[in-house]
């Protein structure tokens, strides 16, 4: 801390920059995150268990609560899961020319699922602690899964067979 500003915000007033402290949601979402992908690679459950010390102890609570209700409530799904957490990049594509641009896509698809009736998915983990219906609102004008939605049938067209994605199943 060279600079007697950020000195002064750090260890006078106890501030640290945005960038640097860690949100409690961000974290708890990312663990269950990690708990969705082992349960979704058929790991076993007591792997599954949270141990980090980056949460809080009532956000450490509350999640492991949460795994486990997954757990136990949670229906069999109809749904084989073909990719979990799988990264993905890629050039643009100009709609309208079909040519490659310089920008490149980066991401992590939660889940690409099959249903029983042969039709494509993808799977999509979201945590908050507001579904009202202003959020459920938003996802369906969500450019992120739109994005991904085309980008993954452009990436893994083998693994989709020649098909396209239904739509999004948001867990």
């Amino acid at each position: 801390d060279s600079c007697p500003r950020a000195y002064y915000y750090r260890y006078e007033e106890g501030i640290e920059r945005a960038d640097k402290v860690s949100s409690q949601a961000l974290i708890y979402g990312s663990l269950f995150h990690e708990f969705l992908e082992k349960h979704h690679r058929n790991l076993p459950y007591e792997k599954t268990v949270v141990t980090d010390d980056t949460l809080d102890k009532q956000m450490f609570i509350m999640l492991n609560e949460q795994i486990h209700a997954y757990i136990k409530n949670r229906p069999k799904e109809k749904f084989k899961f073909l990719m979990v957490e799988q990264p993905f990049s890629g050039k643009f594509v100009d709609p309208k020319t079909g040519r490659k641009t310089a920008f490149t896509l980066s991401g992590i698809i939660d889940g690409l699922v099959v249903s029983s009736e042969g039709e494509y998915w993808l799977w999509e983990n979201k945590t908050t602690s507001r579904a009202d219906q202003a959020y459920i609102d938003r996802i369906y004008i969500d450019r992120q899964t739109h994005i991904y939605k085309k980008k993954v049938e452009e990436l893994f067209k083998k693994e989709l067979n020649g098909q396209q994605i239904v739509g999004v199943l948001y867990n």
